[in-house]
């Protein structure tokens, strides 16, 4: 496969994702076995493609369709990546590889694909261990996170009991395991929330920002194992156990950390490039710089 035709099969690779998506959904033909690299797999006219020349386009697909694209749907994008072939050789007959307008869309694809290899060399050396330890250790306040229990009974839904309902069982629930009651069994009875009812009421550990604020508060400022009065949020009335409050270990949040200092080390990346090159934006033409966004907090 010569190389224009190459570089034009990859501006196909978006749409052949959402396609390989869907075939998934209804294809389940065996993957094939490997084949020799070299091996002539496809001839359109004058241009040639190797079995190691399809799995070089297969590689740059989306992470979740290349599997697809080896195995059962290896032959749909046989069939799409031979269309792409048939129209681009027609327009290379109508001169329209000669004209201004693709060549600028061909030096903005050159470029942009250059950018993308760069970014891709530089995932594993951008952000260093030692950049992750520093990040870690004066943001520990981040990585701060609860385990808690709770009851909660709903104001919401179609059986859902008024609030001045909803806030007189709570309390009754309360008085209850004041009076000893196992929480995890109140909370199997009683807790209309049903994705933790029938554990006891446990939830997964929780950082900040991960929960309504209400309860939040609430399972970052009690006493360790103490049973709170009914908190209200939007959901109803919730009691709350906190069970432990700890910092998430370095090697949990390792990635994430590393995910949200990539992108500003390649920002700092690009402007140390800048000083280095004479560069002008005409800000009557294009407007004035937009302000520094604020850096952003890891997703927990």
């Amino acid at each position: 496969m010569n190389t224009s035709a190459f570089a034009s099969v990859a501006v196909l690779a978006g749409s052949l994702a959402l396609g390989l998506t869907l075939f998934a959904q209804q294809d389940k033909t065996p993957a094939t076995p490997a084949v020799d690299p070299n091996k002539v797999v496809m001839v359109v006219g004058d241009s040639q493609m190797t079995a190691g020349q399809f799995d070089g386009f297969v590689e740059a697909l989306p992470k979740e369709v290349q599997q697809m694209a080896r195995g059962p749907a290896k032959r749909k994008v046989a069939e799409d990546l031979l269309k792409l072939k048939l129209l681009a050789a027609e327009a290379r007959k109508k001169g329209l590889d000669k004209t201004d307008r693709f060549k600028q869309q061909m030096d903005l694809m050159r470029d942009n694909a250059l950018a993308g290899a760069l970014i891709a060399d530089l995932q594993t050396s951008l952000v260093t261990d030692k950049d992750i330890q520093a990040y870690y250790d004066s943001h520990k306040a981040e990585f701060q996170r609860a385990t808690t229990r709770h009851i909660l009974i709903s104001t919401s839904g179609e059986k859902a009991l008024t609030d001045e309902q909803a806030k007189a069982k709570a309390d009754a629930l309360k008085k209850r395991l004041d009076g000893g009651e196992d929480f995890a069994a109140v909370a199997k009875a009683e807790s209309q929330d049903p994705g933790s009812k029938d554990d006891g009421g446990a939830l997964q550990p929780f950082g900040p920002g991960q929960m309504v604020p209400e309860f939040e508060q609430m399972a970052f400022s009690q006493e360790i194992n103490a049973i709170s009065a009914p908190v209200k949020t939007r959901y109803g009335y919730h009691i709350i156990q906190t069970q432990k409050r700890d910092v998430a270990p370095l090697a949990e949040v390792k990635d994430e950390i590393a995910d949200l200092l990539r992108p500003q080390k390649l920002e700092t990346l690009v402007d140390q490039l800048r000083k280095q090159v004479n560069l002008t934006l005409d800000d009557a033409f294009f407007g004035p710089p937009a302000p520094p966004a604020a850096p952003e907090k890891p997703a927990r």
